[in-house]
């Protein structure tokens, strides 16, 4: 060993006195626990391969426990040495909160589940969220010590790892998402027993192959025993109708959840219309994946209205052809009066355009309710039904800001139709406030895609419109007629963004040409500022010709289009030059702007459940 003097001043009575202390320097580490080692292993020195097996064992177990003893130490270490990391400056308390926003983006998944990379790259799949969990001790103690990170099992998870969150999440409320047709009879206990039922609070049964022609071949796990915390219940079943053959029930249940809030049944129906799974919702969907209209199980729309009133805090309405028919031979009895439903904030309803008039016109909906029909039938009844909700939806308070017209791409004879208001027109994932997605008939012809498209139209506030798109065979349905129409007796005027997806754009791009009566600058849009074009052949001389006259005449107004954007168009760069002498900027397939653009809007309603 080496001393080091060190010299320590002290001030006694004004006067510096000098005194000595021995400091030891301490050994490197391994020559210390080399040394230490060393002597603790004398003992076994004399231990070889030959020695009896009595000396050969004992020799054995005291390595083991010098080894485990290094070991502990070793652990020990590192304990403290990531107490000092950067990554412990987070407080206890608030690593659970960003473990929990983790959970619903990356939940940990059965080995079968991995989708791609090698053996350790899955294995790291598997582990979801609670692999930020071995990044240190404390981490790992901080997740175990929070039982609600443990409580969200979803239908993916191994059953290995199911059982290991139903332990560590102790008593916390409980949401699972099960596939009841993959999992045995005894895990479903285990996860649906008496044991865990009282602290279910989501609960999503996912059940494959339990309907056959339209009966239960097993009861509803889980569900007939007292549920309550549960505030979210959703079931879900394969139905393949066959004909004459009903949309399966459910069995009632012994018990009703009183805390029930969300109520989810797919290619399933209620016990009945009157049940108390119904009463004091503030969600609910019904969904069939087909229709049978003439079902003596469905309701009638008025029995169904009844049933809304039950649940008058009722916020997101979905029904999926569950309505009943009316039978056209029997008049159509009398709306008593209309049911409020003051606090919906969203109705998505597919159904057949008869049924849905005469369902809505049972409704009072809030003007700021996001509304999404999808319908089918005659024009005339797609006509009535397009009029009835547009001229509720046409609140003073929360205009329309941009229209989106054309058909439903690559179906040619569904026509979709719909208006965004100010509060979302800005925003980059967004949903119109209001949607119609209407199937014509295959002899529908223009008059009928015009006479919807101005059914649409005529009872909106549109003065505040500034973005308009049309696609389709609807530009040469419309022409330049229908879309002066439109301008002048619609109100179209103030649009600074014009957005054409495909179709015949020379039936639209005349219409930019026309000028006052005084020439001195355009009738239509004089504020148009951007112009986007999708699919667009500008080699083709019926479509270059009439953009380039369009865009030269606004340049001579005074008024000319700042951005041209082109998406998916042939022959660009040949013609770009001469495009760029009449507008402020050409982009080619750039997103610089944001308006509502039919392509996004189908990318917008890409939907995995």
């Amino acid at each position: 060993m080496t001393v080091s003097i060190t010299n320590v001043h002290s001030q006694q009575q004004g006067t510096t006195v000098r005194c000595q202390k021995d400091t030891v320097r301490p050994l490197p580490p391994r020559d210390f626990w080399m040394t230490h080692l060393d002597k603790r292993l004398r003992v076994v020195d004399c231990t070889t391969t030959f020695s009896s097996d009595y000396a050969v064992q004992n020799a054995e177990a005291l390595l083991d426990a010098e080894i485990d003893a290094l070991e502990r130490a070793k652990l020990a270490a590192k304990t403290r040495r990531n107490a000092l990391s950067r990554v412990s400056r987070l407080l206890p308390d608030v690593l659970p909160l960003v473990f929990a926003m983790l959970i619903p983006d990356e939940p940990p998944i059965a080995m079968s589940q991995a989708a791609y990379g090698t053996v350790e790259q899955q294995r790291m799949q598997t582990l979801g969220w609670t692999k930020v969990t071995q990044v240190c001790r404390a981490w790992r103690e901080a997740a175990l010590s929070e039982p609600s990170l443990w409580a969200t099992i979803t239908r993916f998870a191994s059953p290995q790892w199911m059982l290991a969150s139903l332990a560590r999440s102790k008593r916390a409320p409980l949401a699972l998402s099960l596939d009841v047709s993959q999992m045995t009879d005894d895990l479903l206990r285990e996860a649906l027993g008496p044991g865990n039922a009282p602290r279910l609070k989501h609960l999503c049964l996912i059940m494959r192959y339990f309907v056959h022609f339209g009966q239960w071949e097993k009861p509803l796990p889980g569900l007939n025993q007292p549920l309550p915390l549960l505030e979210s219940l959703s079931i879900r079943t394969e139905w393949y109708p066959l004909p004459d053959l009903d949309p399966p029930v459910l069995p009632m249940l012994e018990y009703s959840p009183l805390a029930l809030r969300k109520l989810v049944l797919v290619n399933c129906l209620p016990p009945s219309w009157d049940s108390p799974l119904l009463c004091n919702l503030t969600s609910l969907e019904v969904s069939l994946s087909q229709s049978v209209p003439h079902s003596s199980l469905l309701p009638a729309p008025l029995q169904l209205i009844d049933v809304l009133t039950q649940s008058p805090q009722m916020k997101i309405l979905t029904l999926k052809h569950v309505l009943q028919q009316p039978d056209p031979k029997c008049p159509h009895p009398p709306v008593p009066g209309r049911t409020r439903l003051p606090h919906l904030s969203e109705l998505n309803i597919t159904d057949t355009a008869n049924t849905l008039v005469h369902f809505l016109e049972g409704l009072e909906l809030p003007s700021t309710t996001t509304v999404d029909i999808f319908s089918s039938g005659p024009i005339d009844d797609l006509v009535a039904l397009v009029k009835l909700q547009t001229s509720r939806s046409n609140a003073p308070g929360s205009p329309a800001r941009s229209l989106a017209m054309g058909p439903d791409i690559p179906k040619k004879r569904i026509l979709r139709l719909q208006a965004y208001d100010e509060h979302q027109s800005g925003q980059k994932s967004r949903r119109p406030k209001l949607s119609f997605t209407l199937a014509t008939t295959p002899e529908a012809d223009a008059r009928a895609w015009t006479s919807l498209a101005h059914a649409f139209c005529r009872n909106l506030h549109l003065d505040r419109v500034t973005s308009l798109t049309l696609s389709g065979p609807l530009l040469v349905y419309l022409s330049v007629r229908g879309l002066r129409e439109m301008v002048t007796e619609f109100g179209v005027t103030r649009t600074t963004t014009l957005c054409l997806q495909g179709g015949d754009m020379d039936a639209i791009l005349p219409l930019l040409l026309e000028g006052s009566p005084s020439g001195d600058m355009p009738s239509v849009w004089p504020e148009l500022a951007d112009v986007e074009l999708h699919w667009a052949p500008i080699d083709c001389a019926q479509v270059r010709l009439p953009l380039l006259a369009a865009l030269k005449a606004r340049r001579d107004w005074g008024v000319p289009v700042s951005s041209l954007v082109l998406r998916s168009c042939t022959s660009v760069d040949a013609w770009r030059t001469e495009l760029e002498e009449y507008v402020g900027q050409v982009l080619v397939d750039s997103i610089a702007i944001d308006r509502p653009s039919y392509t996004r809007m189908l990318e917008d309603e890409i939907f995995i459940p």
